[in-house]
């Protein structure tokens, strides 16, 4: 951080203070996150339906946690995936619109809280390839691809900006509160499961077509 920085930061406090600050500008609902989709983590039945699989991570958080890790999973060209980003979010927008929800989300809404959490999720991942690296030396250095990311991110005047938005109030976005117990979670008093109902069609969307 001190040598190479990212942006006009030189260290990981600044870094820490910003990703936060970006992530509170577009409050993202609690919701239950399968908090490591990736391609491996998918599999498909014989007839045909899919289904998500290590569940060992799971746990409530933004729920656009999950869409963010899935992106970033993607072992595609960043060319690619910038053609693709807007099939993919629509994908959960026009999926969880159609379930039935009391209220409706935007692509612009879920884009924006994509972009003003993504910071937050590069800290995150890089801290845990860190940690990981001191007893699986063979990853030591992925840390800092993230990092790097972030870097390039930072200095790309076309990506969009992380735009401030009021908090969501309303029944659908009642606070959670829940006791855990191992994996075992209870929520009271919270819509958390439809909030995330559409994350599975952009998951198997990117499937079906080997993206």
């Amino acid at each position: 951080m001190t040598e190479h920085g990212i942006g006009d930061m030189t260290t990981l406090q600044e870094f820490y203070d910003y990703a936060v600050d970006q992530a509170e500008m577009a409050p993202s609902p609690a919701v239950f996150t399968h908090s490591d989709p990736h391609k491996g983590n998918i599999f498909k039945l014989d007839n045909g339906q899919y289904r998500l699989l290590d569940y060992d991570n799971s746990n409530i958080g933004p729920r656009i946690w999950d869409l963010i890790y899935f992106w970033n999973k993607l072992e595609n060209d960043q060319a690619d995936k910038d053609a693709w980003f807007y099939d993919y979010i629509n994908a959960y927008v026009t999926e969880f619109n159609a379930n039935g929800s009391p209220v409706t989300i935007t692509y612009d809404q879920i884009a924006n809280e994509f972009f003003c959490h993504l910071p937050w999720h590069l800290l995150q991942t890089a801290a845990f390839y860190n940690v990981l690296s001191e007893v699986e030396p063979s990853i030591k250095g992925v840390d800092a691809l993230f990092l790097y990311a972030m870097d390039a991110i930072l200095k790309d005047p076309f990506f969009p900006k992380c735009a401030s938005v009021a908090e969501p109030t309303g029944s659908l976005y009642a606070d959670c509160e829940g006791t855990q117990r191992s994996n075992d979670v209870t929520i009271l008093n919270s819509s958390a499961s439809s909030q995330n109902f559409g994350i599975a069609l952009a998951f198997i969307l990117l499937t079906i077509f080997n993206l």
